[in-house]
């Protein structure tokens, strides 16, 4: 029985979406030098038979994919936001502007 080709095509937008998450994770470096990168190439290639057991198998190696993506992904953006909102103390408008207040206009002393 042949894999549909819309499964095919999910599958390699994963496998595309990973290996670019794995390029965030060693900026200026190959991922293809990352253990990860290996691993996930070979469960890829180990999966590429078509057959009803190994469609099984494809499917969940489809989802654990999505779900490394995922982490992945989730890991890179928390990072982010702790860097984006780590550390230094707020001013005051600052600390207004994050919660969608503004402060009022201060008098202008003559």
């Amino acid at each position: 029985m042949m894999a549909s080709p819309v499964a095919g095509r999910e599958a390699l937008l994963v496998l595309r979406s990973l290996i670019k998450e794995l390029r965030y994770v060693k900026p200026g470096s190959s991922p293809r030098n990352l253990m990860a990168y290996q691993h996930i190439m070979e469960q890829y290639r180990s999966n590429q038979v078509t057959s009803e057991k190994v469609c099984r198998a494809r499917e969940e190696l489809l989802h654990k994919a999505r779900s490394y993506l995922s982490l992945l992904q989730g890991i890179r953006e928390h990072e982010a936001l702790n860097q984006e909102y780590k550390g230094r103390e707020r001013t005051l408008e600052e600390s207004a502007n994050l919660v969608g207040l503004r402060l009022p206009k201060s008098p202008e002393k003559d």
